[in-house]
């Protein structure tokens, strides 16, 4: 296996995952979803791993945090993280990660978006939908001039009737702002 490029564990019911995995020194693509995880090993981050590995998916568990070691994988390009349990914050190691253009934290239970998010320079798209995000780091997130989808529906973000800083917005036709609900449509100052 010293020359495998892509990993797929989806859908096994794994509590945990191999601590060989550390080893694989030419992953660049590992799937791990719709398991049982409560985390992820330590040693993800570590040895080879960390500098191969571009692509992780990890959606559909019960992920409460990420280890520190995380931040080691310095050329992740994808990060799908959607449907676990990492609210009320995203973990930080998560801003640590620059190269960084696709990051998914849909449905958990974030309840504020942090204005490291604008460490992420080469970030394209952002799935935060289906969270409780009341408010938005909308300058953080336009000093990121990359991104290009904007996906935040289904939270209770309070949208300004006039939101002068989606103007700037280099393509503001990629916001999803759909599914706020009623009370999420006032003339409120909660996106800054």
């Amino acid at each position: 296996m010293s020359s495998l490029k892509s990993l797929s564990l989806d859908y096994n019911e794994l509590n945990v995952l191999p601590d060989w995995l550390g080893g694989l020194t030419t992953l660049t693509s590992l799937d791990v979803s719709g398991n049982a995880l409560l985390g992820l090993p330590e040693n993800l981050g570590l040895a080879g791993l960390g500098e191969s590995l571009l692509t992780l998916t990890a959606a559909s568990n019960a992920l409460l945090s990420l280890p520190f070691s995380f931040s080691r994988l310095s050329n992740l390009t994808e990060l799908d993280l959607s449907d676990n349990k990492l609210g009320p914050l995203p973990p930080p190691v998560v801003w640590q990660l620059p190269k960084l253009n696709l990051l998914a934290m849909a449905s958990n239970g974030l309840q504020r978006l942090d204005h490291e998010v604008g460490r992420l320079r080469l970030l394209k798209w952002l799935d935060v939908s289906d969270n409780q995000l009341e408010a938005l780091p909308l300058q953080a997130l336009l000093s990121s001039m990359q991104l290009e989808v904007l996906k935040i529906s289904g939270n209770v973000l309070e949208v300004p009737d006039d939101l002068p800083l989606m103007a700037c917005w280099p393509r503001p036709e990629a916001a999803a702002l759909s599914g706020q609900g009623e009370a999420g449509m006032g003339s409120s100052q909660k996106l800054r």
